[in-house]
């Protein structure tokens, strides 16, 4: 047995100790967030025949017992009043569902500096990225756009491609996920047009094929998506591992992290998996 799964089989334990401490006004976790704890600790990939049907469960069990409730009342409260009024406004004028997702992906500017910065609490990163201040990355980008995407009743998730965190947003009338990249304002389509998910692009990628991309985002220049999209998304290497974290209740789990994070990152990420603020995980990997 190696050091590194040493290591793993003691954050778990650690992580499974500390919550029954630190979450007693919880419900004990049920079987599915601790397969979540173990997927997620130990980097379980499901066979091949197993992943598609993953992939989809993870958007049509919203209800599920392992799924939190979507609580939009919730993440509305935690976007400054000014914000969520400019973006209300602009989605009772959107005609598509597309539409929607252009003006939530335009409605926040981006972060002065394109690196990581400090962890900063939820609503500081949304205050200064709304600002075009301070720093910050894709998985930030990442987390602002799974709470527009609450507070406004849209189903989006958060996926991980072996170089790039973006999103992909249910879509009801069409039944499936289309991949939205809120970073760079990206969507990849099909070549009739039509938004196409990550697991599509991969699956292009993988094999060679060429994938279309649209710009939507209008403080991002047009070539700078185009470049972004070469190098996040194309090419086999950029696909060897995908992973989707779906139900997340953002503020909560923004707040767990926080409170967790003298911990360790990993000890802490497993805890938001056993509170239910991270309650779907899946990943897949190609060699």
């Amino acid at each position: 047995m190696t050091q590194r799964t040493l290591v793993r089989i003691a954050s778990m334990a650690a992580a499974l100790a500390i919550a029954g401490l630190v979450a007693s006004r919880v419900a004990a976790p049920d079987s599915a967030r601790l397969v979540a704890v173990r997927d997620y600790l130990f980097t379980r990939y499901p066979a091949p025949d197993e992943w598609l049907p993953q992939y989809d469960q993870l958007g049509r069990l919203r209800d599920s017992p392992s799924f939190h409730r979507d609580h939009p009342d919730t993440a509305r409260a935690a976007i400054p009043a000014e914000l969520d009024r400019a973006l209300s406004a602009g989605l009772r004028t959107a005609f598509t569902f597309e539409d929607s997702i252009r003006t939530m992906v335009g409605a926040l500017p981006g972060f002065g500096n394109g690196s990581c910065g400090p962890p900063y609490p939820l609503t500081e990163k949304l205050s200064r990225m709304a600002r075009g201040t301070g720093d910050g990355c894709c998985s930030d980008f990442t987390e602002v756009f799974l709470l527009l995407a609450e507070a406004h009743g849209m189903l989006a998730r958060e996926v991980t491609n072996s170089a790039h965190t973006f999103n992909e947003v249910w879509s009801a009338a069409r039944g499936r996920w289309m991949l939205v990249d809120p970073q760079f304002g990206l969507v990849a389509t099909d070549s009739a047009g039509a938004w196409i998910g990550g697991n599509d692009v991969g699956s292009a990628a993988r094999a060679g094929k060429p994938v279309q991309w649209g710009a939507i985002k209008s403080t991002v220049p047009a070539r700078q998506s185009v470049a972004a999209a070469s190098r996040l998304f194309t090419g086999e290497s950029k696909w060897r591992e995908f992973r989707i974290v779906a139900g997340a209740d953002v503020v909560r789990q923004d707040r767990d992290f926080h409170a967790y994070s003298f911990l360790g990152k990993p000890i802490a990420q497993a805890l938001e998996f056993v509170r239910g603020t991270r309650p779907g995980y899946v990943g897949t990997k190609h060699n």
